[in-house]
């Protein structure tokens, strides 16, 4: 039980310390590499300013994307839902990686289960 607590509290201080240095790096002025995506359709960074351009939002019947640099954006939000059939599928990459991460876990000592969801 002592371990579980150590385990948990650990996890979370290294999750708030990765956040107080992404806050930090964003208060400095630094370039932020995340991009965002707005209800009215522009695609950019904030260190972008006005030189934001307008993305086209297109329907694709059970969902909404933009294109973005590298691949498309899947767009949810209030103004644009995805449909109530909408299910992807499990991406195979991710898969793999999870099931190894849980069998590491689970060799490491932790109780772990093999149950998980791909939403």
């Amino acid at each position: 039980m002592k371990k579980r607590y150590l385990v948990l509290t650990a996890l979370l201080a290294l999750s708030l310390a990765a956040c107080s240095q992404e806050k930090a790096k964003n208060e400095a002025g630094e370039a932020k590499t995340e991009q965002t995506a707005k209800a009215d359709g522009t695609v950019g960074s904030k260190s972008q300013g006005t030189a934001q351009k307008k993305a086209e939002v297109v329907n694709k019947g059970d969902y909404y994307s933009i294109q973005g640099k590298y691949d498309e954006i899947i767009v949810a939000n209030k103004h644009y839902p995805l449909s109530k059939d909408y299910n992807p599928g499990e991406n195979p990459t991710a898969k793999a990686e999870l099931v190894k991460l849980i069998k590491a876990m689970q060799e490491a000592g932790f109780p772990i289960s093999d149950h998980y969801s791909g939403f």
